[in-house]
């Protein structure tokens, strides 16, 4: 019989590689918090969700690019930061296809609440 983290250990794995939205992604986290997995496989984990959730999404293939060649790299710095413009391009293209926008209409609207909120601060 397989022990409780062995079994873990498979859904966490499992639900990264059938990871559909930014929620199935929490889930992993969520999961990974609850297990002694290594970091090392904790990323991958965590890494094989966003992608799985990026290909679904045309917008995302700049980010996801970008993040597979971070990967690369082997700089941990270089992989956190696509990791996370990933995962934030994610939720822009599950919000725009929430709210049947597209990804260019919710970038443009957050670039003129920065130039207004820059506007305000000066």
């Amino acid at each position: 019989m397989e022990s409780y983290e062995e079994q873990l250990h498979q859904a966490i794995f499992g639900y990264a590689a059938t990871a559909e939205s930014i929620n199935d992604l929490i889930l992993v986290k969520n999961l990974l918090n609850d297990s002694n997995i290594s970091e090392e496989q904790a990323m991958t984990a965590l890494d094989l969700a966003l992608q799985n959730i990026a290909e679904k999404y045309d917008a995302c293939a700049d980010e996801l690019e970008k993040f597979n060649l971070a990967l690369l790299t082997n700089n941990e710095e270089a992989i956190e930061a696509a990791r996370a413009t990933l995962e934030y391009s994610i939720q822009t293209a599950e919000l725009a296809e929430k709210m049947e926008l597209s990804v260019d209409d919710i970038e443009d609207q957050a670039r003129a609440y920065q130039t207004t909120y820059d506007a305000l601060k000066d």
